[in-house]
């Protein structure tokens, strides 16, 4: 509403005395880089204030002054494609900004919907001003958040919004990821679910601070999986014939993938550092390997910094086995990770992989190796990593995919 307000301003009974008219795309496109850094940033409290900005930013700010802006939702170079991309391909194309513009395109409303997620439900990271937030227009989308299915169990289980672009027939689903504040009951359920997964292999309880008797008194509670499921299930018989696509960061991301790798070819799943799950997928799967490797992987994405996914692969065997792996190469890595032995997945000779697992039975080196991944999995970090631009507008970062970046291996054997 707020949008066709300011587009009647600046088409409407002004048009002619002497003010800029500017196009509608651009406008948009300013419009929305302005909310990514006020709105978001600043919380801008009130319409009206918020309208005179835009307008003003709209009608006076020179194009360029926008580029280069490292903005939560971008509005990207060759975003206004003819129809919604991961609507008519797989996930993979859209992961390797095939066609032109469709990782732009998607990016900004997948970041947008994982944000949401985690800053619109109770938990740690609840923002009040974004309570009644939505995904901001992108290309020729137009996205409404339906409210009656926000999904915000007590104490505690899997919390979720759903996003629906009507007009193409599509919907977002976002599963929020882990809370992890100790003094939170709902931060518990979570951690204790990731331990049941062995999220992080041997050192689940470490890593969860979890015991065997606490998580005893969540019993029943757990069944994430089958939430999960059974919410997805909801919102299709909700929208019936509408394109699904599931989203989330860690937990978010794991229920995300193993719940569409349920419905191979009928849903997909793109999603950020997701707790491993290949042991998860394959009890679901009836205990067939084959059936895992046999899933349409180009429809299931983990998108990952290469240490975060790297690390975790170290201590969970198979992390993320059935997916393809997007790995985000040459961003500026946290401090945390500078005394790690080696990169995980990085372009060199030797046996990178050796070189981790040689010193991962030594706590000082597996604190070490926590730290790193701690610091690199923020999803604050992921928001800028992903919607990053250059100059032109264009994504300053394309992810490397490969179903081989799934598990932890040596660059002579991805090679072979």
């Amino acid at each position: 509403r707020t949008l066709t307000r300011l587009v009647r301003k600046i088409r409407g009974p002004e048009q002619g005395k002497g003010l800029q008219i500017v196009p509608f795309a651009l406008f948009r496109a300013r419009l929305c880089a302005f909310l990514a850094l006020d709105c978001i940033h600043s919380k801008l409290a009130t319409v009206d204030g918020l309208m005179n900005s835009i307008l003003l930013l709209a009608l006076v700010l020179p194009t360029d002054a926008l580029h280069g802006t490292r903005s939560q939702v971008a509005l990207l170079k060759g975003r206004d494609i003819e129809s919604s991309p991961w609507n008519s391909s797989d996930a993979l194309s859209v992961m390797e900004n095939t066609p032109q513009g469709a990782y732009s395109s998607v990016m900004s409303a997948v970041v947008q919907a994982i944000g949401l997620s985690y800053n619109t439900s109770k938990g740690p990271d609840f923002q009040p001003s974004q309570v009644n937030a939505t995904i901001l227009p992108t290309g020729n989308e137009q996205w409404d958040r339906l409210f009656d299915l926000d999904l915000d169990p007590s104490p505690g289980g899997v919390h979720a919004r759903v996003f629906a672009d009507h007009g193409n027939r599509q919907a977002i689903v976002a599963f929020r990821g882990s809370c992890l504040d100790p003094d939170i009951e709902q931060c518990r359920l979570d951690s204790c679910f990731l331990t049941e997964v062995n999220g992080f292999g041997v050192l689940s309880h470490m890593v969860y601070k979890t015991t065997s008797e606490e998580c005893q008194r969540f019993e029943g509670k757990l069944d994430y999986l089958k939430q999960a499921d059974d919410f997805v299930k909801s919102v299709q018989a909700r929208l019936p014939g509408y394109e699904l696509l599931l989203v989330g960061h860690s937990m978010g991301g794991m229920l995300s993938i193993v719940t569409a790798a349920l419905q191979p070819k009928v849903l997909k799943a793109i999603t950020f550092a997701p707790t491993p799950f290949h042991e998860t997928l394959l009890k679901r799967l009836g205990g067939q390997e084959a059936a895992v490797r046999e899933l349409p992987a180009q429809d299931l994405i983990s998108a990952c910094d290469p240490y975060d996914c790297g690390i975790n692969s170290l201590y969970v065997d198979q992390a993320r086995l059935g997916s393809t792996t997007c790995l985000y190469f040459g961003t500026i890595e946290p401090s945390a990770c500078d005394t790690i032995a080696a990169q995980p997945y990085a372009d060199e000779l030797g046996s990178w992989k050796s070189k981790l697992q040689m010193d991962d039975i030594d706590p000082l080196i597996i604190r070490t190796h926590l730290l790193c991944k701690s610091s690199a999995h923020e999803w604050s970090r992921y928001e800028k990593l992903v919607l990053r631009t250059n100059a032109d507008g264009s994504p300053a970062l394309i992810p490397t995919c490969k179903t081989t970046f799934s598990i932890l291996q040596d660059l002579e054997l991805q090679q072979a």
